[in-house]
């Protein structure tokens, strides 16, 4: 089972607009390691390919993860799989400099596509029980189901095959509290905003009304073990729609 976060995903745009914000006002280039430059080139060039195919999201998104959507993915994931290995324990020591203007476009690019990213998982929203995924409260999870895959010569640990994912589609999870608390992050110089998310989660499965505070998820009731170990626990206990009191 592959997965993807919404908080991440919210913190990423962050981190972005916060690196823009200061490219902009210094106006001085950035010195990066190439390893890193290198990955970025691939990511562009995989935006690139995604603008020439001419992809617009319908109106109902198919669960089905679109190709050429999956494709971006595809090279976007493995630049980053790359990436990750090879830095792993160094870095080369060789460097690469950008100008603060090639930076700034690329950063708007990268935001550009984030929140379309977003804009999706409000669509998609939330299953689980008693959730209809009308709330209008974001997912903070979501997983991909592979539906067609080819063997490569790769093994793991266990000496069982490794495949290459040609295909997958969308798996939805139940409300967890960390989705809103973090899009909030996004949207907190809305007051309108921020005051109708706060009166949606009031009236989610994430509102324990006995004693006025939060649960950590909604239910699981219902939920595949594939989800992780919250499932194995009791309602009340750990991760599994439990109230940490750091969280009041």
């Amino acid at each position: 089972m592959l997965g993807s976060g919404m908080p991440e995903t919210y913190e990423l745009l962050l981190l972005l607009k916060y690196i823009k914000k200061v490219v902009e006002t210094y106006q001085r280039p950035l010195v990066v390691p190439t390893e890193l430059y290198n990955m970025t080139k691939i990511v562009n060039e995989a935006l690139d390919t995604l603008d020439d195919f001419g992809y617009e999201d319908p109106e109902v998104l198919p669960v089905d993860v679109p190709m050429p959507l999956f494709e971006y993915w595809d090279v976007v994931a493995a630049a980053r799989e790359s990436y990750n290995n090879n830095v792993q324990y160094y870095f080369s020591g060789k460097t690469t400099t950008l100008k603060a203007k090639t930076v700034s476009a690329w950063i708007d690019r990268w935001i550009g596509e984030i929140e379309k990213g977003i804009t999706r998982s409000f669509k998609f929203a939330t299953k689980g029980h008693g959730d209809d995924g009308t709330s209008g409260v974001p997912a903070t999870f979501f997983a991909y189901d592979v539906t067609k895959w080819e063997k490569n010569d790769n093994t793991n640990d266990k000496g069982l095959p490794c495949v290459n994912a040609r295909a997958m589609k969308v798996r939805k999870f139940p409300l967890f509290l960390e989705g809103p608390v973090r899009y909030m992050k996004i949207i907190q110089d809305d007051k309108e905003k921020m005051k109708d998310m706060y009166d949606r989660v009031l009236k989610t499965g994430l509102r324990d009304t006995k004693l006025n505070m939060y649960f950590l998820s909604a239910s699981l009731k219902g939920q595949s073990y594939d989800m992780g170990r919250q499932v194995s626990f009791a309602p009340g206990w750990l991760e599994n729609q439990s109230i940490w009191m750091h969280m009041r």
